[in-house]
């Protein structure tokens, strides 16, 4: 971000050029995976149809930036999800994570994206696709690319003065409202 502030100053450029590498970089992590699941013309349709949705003006509203962040970092985490789970590599589930958790600070909405994986991974087991243990060690690496994905947030505050208020961000809200309910469940 300082970066691109540094090139051309506090204007709508600056934001838009980052935007526009996060959701290049998510469609192609996106074509990757969809050409590796279904093929390749599914993979080039459903990135021609996302390109076309989050560019439509109709759609992706005028000025709405930390929308399309947000979107950018959710097709990344369920990308490097999906992939994990076709390959077992143990660094794509932790990228997943850190990608995930990232949604919740651009909005709320957000944590769809983390619901959608953890129900995969609970189902998963349920349906007999995967064992219990797989799961629990799904859920583990998620765990530690959420921890990793909290760090450059974290430094951030830090460096602002402002740790105390890192506790007060949507992620940490949510823990302790939920996570009262889920030890009662």
């Amino acid at each position: 971000v300082k970066l691109f502030v540094k090139l051309f100053g506090f204007s709508e450029t600056g934001p838009k050029l980052m935007q526009a590498l996060l959701q290049a970089g998510a469609l192609v992590l996106m074509f990757y995976t969809v050409r590796k699941i279904f093929g390749a013309l599914a993979a080039v349709v459903s990135v021609t149809v996302a390109s076309i949705y989050l560019s439509a003006p109709v759609i992706a509203k005028f000025g709405n930036v930390k929308e399309q962040y947000m979107i950018a970092f959710m097709v990344a985490a369920a990308c490097c999800f999906i992939l994990h789970q076709s390959n077992g590599k143990w660094w794509l589930a932790v990228l997943a994570g850190a990608a995930a958790i990232n949604t919740c600070y651009f909005k709320p909405t957000g944590v769809s994206v983390i619901i959608a994986i953890a129900v995969f991974t609970i189902a998963q087991p349920m349906l007999k696709h995967r064992t219990w243990r797989r799961c629990l060690v799904d859920f583990g690496l998620l765990m530690a690319g959420t921890m990793l994905g909290l760090c450059p947030l974290g430094f951030f505050y830090l460096w602002q003065g402002q740790f105390a208020a890192f506790f007060n961000t949507f992620p940490f809200f949510t823990i302790r409202i939920a996570g009262p309910l889920m030890a009662i469940i």
